[in-house]
């Protein structure tokens, strides 16, 4: 669902509000809401599947927007959009209320879970700081008692430490005469060796020479490779992860049918191929102009219809990301919305909206 901010006009528009299209109130104060038809929920069914999934969040209904609806038509119908031709699918999707449906939104900022989730996290962090200072602490008098103490058997009455340096100078001599002892051998085997070569050129044996070479420089570009490749397959194999914010907002739209709802979802996805990226302002010259641009993100849901989505709304040097999935299952549309401190890469953005699609699934389950 497209979302207009900087309009500066009623709730309504602001970021979270539920996608709609123009025409479809009369309005008035204390005009009655539409109750449920068909397939419908009534309000009090979804706004409890939401309370249920977002405890802390806002809810608000069809009732929060019916009586203002003619307002924000007005409102959006101001609006300067460029390119033009893209003016009829903004407005469609900035209206609170789609024909024919009944909403119910909730947008989870949930402070106080975040606070209190925060200090829950800094006493944690405290209690590991003392643990690992307790910890330094034991450990430096360990390895202090352990310098003070004699080694067994070398400096201890009755221990034969003559006997062990004795035995470790004995051992350093074999080791030296052992060395040199093989350095004189090779030395006279390859003085013996060239002597041969030089004396008797043609008892050489190339073949051999040349499969030992062989062997020894084809054997180790093929390490090389082999290690090359397993470090690039370890590199590759590293899963992309996101960290999403707790916050959400979400959104259920109820139809009288399927095939009003399908039409619906099916009027959004036409709509971004064409406008995937455009401005809008109020037409004044010193109104402010809201640039917007919606990526694709590619859906793997077992829903009757799916699409998911990453957004970029700029206005005045300020940004703000989000990514989304929307999910229709016979009359309802689920949308499941997460605001985002960056943008995403292609791989991170399917990644946050595959787990977006869990939630969306559930909620829409619930429905049924």
């Amino acid at each position: 669902m497209l979302l207009l901010t900087g309009c500066e006009s009623t709730p309504a528009e602001q970021p979270g509000t539920p996608a709609a299209e123009p025409g479809t109130s009369s309005g008035g104060v204390g005009q009655q809401v539409p109750e449920p038809a068909g397939n419908q929920l009534s309000h009090e069914e979804m706004r409890e599947q939401l309370e249920a999934r977002y405890p802390d969040a806002a809810l608000s209904d069809t009732t929060d927007y019916w009586a203002g609806l003619r307002d924000v038509e007005t409102e959006l119908q101001r609006l300067v959009v460029d390119p033009p031709e893209c003016k009829q699918f903004v407005v469609r999707s900035a209206v609170p209320v789609p024909a024919g449906a009944l909403v119910a939104f909730a947008d989870g900022t949930a402070p106080a879970a975040e606070d209190q989730q925060s200090e829950e996290q800094g006493e944690e962090d405290q209690s590991e700081d003392q643990s690992e200072q307790q910890g330094e602490e034991d450990q430096s008098e360990e390895q202090g008692g352990s310098e003070g103490e004699p080694e067994a058997g070398a400096n201890q009455p009755g221990g034969d430490s003559s006997g062990m340096r004795i035995q470790l100078a004995s051992t350093e001599e074999d080791d030296s005469a052992e060395a040199e002892s093989a350095e004189d051998e090779s030395e006279d085997g390859g003085s013996e060796n060239g002597d041969s070569e030089s004396s008797d050129p043609e008892n050489a044996d190339p073949e051999n020479g040349d499969s030992e070479n062989g062997d020894s420089e084809g054997s180790d570009p093929e390490d090389a490779d082999s290690e090359g490749g397993g470090s690039d397959d370890e590199e590759e194999s590293e899963p992309v992860t996101v960290d999403l914010p707790e916050q959400r907002q979400a959104l259920i739209l109820s139809f009288r049918d399927w095939r009003a709802a399908d039409a619906h979802l099916a009027a959004e996805q036409d709509g971004l191929e064409s406008c995937d990226s455009y401005t809008a302002s109020r037409g004044e010259e010193d109104s402010v102009e809201t640039s917007t641009s919606v990526d694709p993100v590619e859906v793997s849901s077992d829903a009757e219809a799916a699409l998911g989505t990453t957004t970029r709304i700029s206005s005045e040097g300020e940004r703000e990301d989000s990514a989304a999935i929307t999910l229709r299952g016979g009359s309802h549309i689920v949308t499941v919305t997460v605001p985002l401190s960056e943008g995403l890469s292609e791989d991170e953005a399917e990644v946050a909206v595959e787990e977006l699609e869990a939630e969306a699934v559930e909620l829409l389950e619930s429905l049924d």
